[in-house]
């Protein structure tokens, strides 16, 4: 029990709502990849699978499930770690979500993106980096 404590730490300088979050958007990352596992869309394909909710291959949901759950274990750390964690991940979704808009329909594309997967990884790159830099209310 006190390794639990002193993994969630107790001077939280984030507040709820940026853990809340930070947290949801972690799980959603993770329905993401789980689906697209669960659809067994091939690992390093170039044609986007029609999997709902994501159009991209296995690389991708791997992305999404390593994310996802590096943002859930920061939420419930707390502290600087989850501010730390949501604006680097946040900033990472925005840079791949432009870098995607330049391959789309190429055959660079090695992550199978399609233009919603794009949209949607720069939304969640806005919001994550909203909650990583928003100020925590003390």
């Amino acid at each position: 029990m006190r390794t639990l404590r002193r993994f969630v730490e107790s001077d939280d300088s984030s507040s709820g709502w940026q853990r809340a979050g930070a947290a949801t958007v972690g799980l959603l990352l993770w329905w993401f990849g789980v689906v697209a596992f669960g659809d067994h869309v091939p690992f390093l394909g170039t044609h986007p699978a029609t999997t709902p909710g994501i159009g991209g291959n296995g690389l991708l949901a791997t992305l999404c499930l390593l994310a996802g759950g590096t943002l859930v274990v920061a939420a419930i750390r707390g502290g600087a770690t989850a501010t730390t964690t949501a604006t680097g991940i946040g900033l990472g979704c925005l840079v791949l979500g432009f870098a995607s808009l330049f391959v789309l329909g190429t055959g660079i594309n090695v992550l199978a993106v399609t233009l919603p997967d794009t949209l949607l990884g720069m939304v969640a790159g806005f919001v994550l980096l909203a909650l990583g830099v928003g100020r925590s209310e003390e």
